[in-house]
């Protein structure tokens, strides 16, 4: 069987078609060959295994034997003409045709999207700007006012005083929706902090001045773009109830409240401690805006076309982070599931920024003849197995085991280029104070 690609038509940068004829003659070589394999495993009541006629096995398996033999023609001419053209497929390819007509060519197209080749330009001598972090004594006062909420605790609320902003509750609920219970909308025993936004405005609206034990029943409608779409825009009734009622108690600036620091023995100390700890936290900040603002001008330089495939897989791999990040955060899997999905339109130009910057940074990486060696992957096995005081060959093992060694290479390889890139930018330092 030759090469029977007729021909290669651009529809766009990375999106191409391919046109295939195949003579009668090698259709009919891939169809016998199909019924000789066909012929060793067919049962047929009446004929011996091994022993069907030929005429007997196309009455029972024709449209199978010619899906199979079509694929195969397809698979192999496809595959030949893109590793000759030395063309990277991004994804599925879609596939017309009409089927076998006897003695006649078989034509059938390929619409594929491949991978672009990026030829990095413009990625020496970036001008960037680095903020320089300046702590100011503001900046520890609010260090210290967080910390006291953190060290905060809970006094029951008077019987006297109902609901405000900013209290902790905890209320059982009910959600009906024409008459019926909604699921998501029930709890027997829920810890709100009035103010937080974890409910909507107008539900937190309605607990205002509500006093222990007592009951409310209230109609709300969700907002149109409510992130569950068989509540969105509806009215639902709710049934609440107050349980419990709290108010946050911060504690005094005194002794007792730096026993809660170790080797912190005076206010003063705990001022250092928090300078010292501001700047660790700006520091990071600033190298993570550097990479970003770099990220923004190599897009703005290297315009590329992108596959869908690999924006879709990238914006699929953001959903699953962000379901475990609201999981974490104690939502139940389906709400976790529910919300992630709701961001999935919001998501795709993020998605669409990180598929851009790994292709060009790889780019850049076999330009410059950036490469990770061997000996940096060890390393970094090497410290994970240190930091869970674990053995390095087990540790390796489990990378290998779940496909991750790939990705440890692509980190590495990733800030290799970060830093010769930053190596190569023109930055200005830019004193700003730490916003806390």
């Amino acid at each position: 069987m030759i090469e029977s690609c007729v021909k290669f038509e651009d529809l766009t940068q990375i999106k191409k078609k391919l046109y295939f004829e195949v003579p009668w003659s090698d259709v009919e070589k891939e169809l016998n060959r199909v019924y000789e394999n066909l012929k060793k495993t067919a049962k047929i009541k009446g004929f011996r295994q091994g022993k069907i006629p030929r005429a007997i096995l196309e009455t029972y398996y024709k449209d199978h034997a010619e899906n199979d033999a079509a694929a195969n023609i397809i698979a192999k001419q496809y595959q030949e003409t893109m590793d000759g053209k030395k063309l990277r497929p991004a994804g599925y390819p879609n596939v017309d045709h009409k089927g076998f007509t006897k003695d006649a060519t078989f034509s059938f197209n390929v619409t594929v999207e491949i991978e672009p080749v990026v030829e990095p330009r413009d990625y020496i001598g970036l001008e960037l700007e680095k903020a320089d972090p300046e702590v100011t004594e503001e900046a520890v006062d609010k260090k210290i006012e967080k910390l006291r909420h953190f060290y905060s605790f809970m006094e029951v609320v008077s019987d006297e005083r109902g609901i405000q902003k900013g209290d902790f509750t905890a209320i059982q609920f009910e959600g009906k929706l024409d008459g019926q219970a909604v699921k998501e909308m029930t709890s027997d025993n829920y810890f709100l902090e009035i103010g937080s936004g974890q409910f909507i405005d107008e539900f937190e609206n309605n607990l205002t001045g509500m006093k222990k034990d007592e009951t409310r029943i209230f109609k709300m409608t969700f907002p149109a773009d409510y992130h569950a779409e068989h509540i969105a825009g509806k009215e639902v009734e709710f049934s609440v109830t107050l349980k419990d009622l709290k108010i946050r108690k911060l504690p005094e600036l005194d002794e007792n409240f730096i026993k809660n620091f170790e080797h912190i023995n005076s206010m003063e100390e705990l001022r250092t401690s928090l300078r010292k700890e501001l700047t660790a936290e700006f520091d990071a900040k600033s190298k993570s805006d550097l990479r970003e603002q770099m990220i923004e001008k190599l897009i703005a330089n290297n315009a590329l076309e992108i596959p869908s495939a690999m924006l879709e897989h990238q914006v699929d791999q953001m959903v699953l982070e962000a379901t475990s990040r609201w999981k974490a955060n104690g939502l139940p899997n389906e709400r976790a599931k529910a919300m992630a999905e709701s961001m999935r339109v919001n998501m795709r130009d993020d998605a669409e920024k990180v598929v851009k910057a790994g292709m060009i940074l790889k780019a850049i990486a076999a330009k410059e003849d950036i490469k990770v060696e061997e000996s940096e992957i060890e390393e970094r096995i090497k410290s994970i197995a240190g930091y869970y005081a674990q053995d390095y060959e087990e540790i390796r093992k489990k990378f290998e085991n779940a496909n991750m060694l790939d990705g440890m290479e692509n980190e590495i390889l990733t800030k290799k280029v970060i830093d010769f890139l930053e190596s190569k930018s023109v930055i200005t330092v830019v004193k700003k104070e730490i916003a806390v």
